[in-house]
């Protein structure tokens, strides 16, 4: 497993969570300065959904042994998938301008992660073996937001931002830097509830791994209140 320590991978994830959002804040931030009559206000969201993984992790090993007639080389490959699950997905948009909004939010999805490990060579060469485990994964994540106006009731959504995923499997907990862009649409019931649906690609890492890149589906629906 990659536990890496907590201080070095804090202080990795707040290097890149600054570079990125310094960019990603640049073309809001001008945006507001040319709309400094607009009030800010509030959206709370509350979304269920999906959760579908898409990727697998792939890893080779050779295993040595001295026998009497002589040395053995074995080769073992393990593959790692991550079945769907469900998610729910929580948090505010902080609304500065009529088009633009930061986001924080959270979001919780369980992954069914199965692991096969294949001889390919060597001898003897038994049967594939491998587990299988239920594992939680807790998103945090930070977003920009653009809003488009369809018409008076529909508004198209386009985000991306970064965050971190932490995966809880028993006692160990696995953490990795994340990054996401989506879309939604928006269609506001009254002034202040509206019916919103989403869908955002979460990049990470494999659960419990320090190799491949993981997408992570998330389409949701739920409610929004405006403040």
């Amino acid at each position: 497993m990659d536990l890496a320590p907590d201080s070095e991978f804090f202080r990795r994830w707040f290097s890149r969570f600054f570079l990125v959002v310094a960019s990603v804040v640049a073309f809001p931030a001008l945006s507001f300065a040319a709309h400094k009559h607009r009030k800010f206000h509030l959206d709370l969201f509350a979304e269920g959904g999906g959760s579908l993984y898409q990727g697998s992790q792939i890893a080779t090993s050779f295993v040595t042994e001295t026998t009497p007639t002589g040395t053995i080389t074995s080769l073992f490959v393990t593959k790692g998938a991550a079945n769907s699950s469900g998610r729910l997905f929580v948090g505010g948009d902080l609304w500065f301008t009529r088009h633009d909004a930061v986001e924080m939010s959270y979001s919780y999805a369980r992954a069914d992660v199965s692991s096969t490990t294949t001889q390919l060579s060597g001898s003897p060469s038994p049967a594939p073996f491998g587990f299988a485990s239920s594992i939680g994964g807790h998103f945090l994540a930070f977003d920009y937001l653009r809003s488009f106006t369809l018409s008076r009731n529909w508004s198209l959504l386009l985000d991306a931002g970064v965050g971190a995923v932490w995966w809880r499997a028993l006692s160990d907990t696995n953490r990795c830097f994340s990054a996401n862009i989506g879309a939604g649409v928006s269609y506001r019931l009254t002034p202040h509830w509206s019916l919103r649906a989403d869908y955002r690609d979460y990049m990470e890492r494999f659960p419990f791994s320090g190799g491949a890149m993981l997408h992570n589906h998330a389409p949701t629906i739920g409610l929004v209140y405006r403040f």
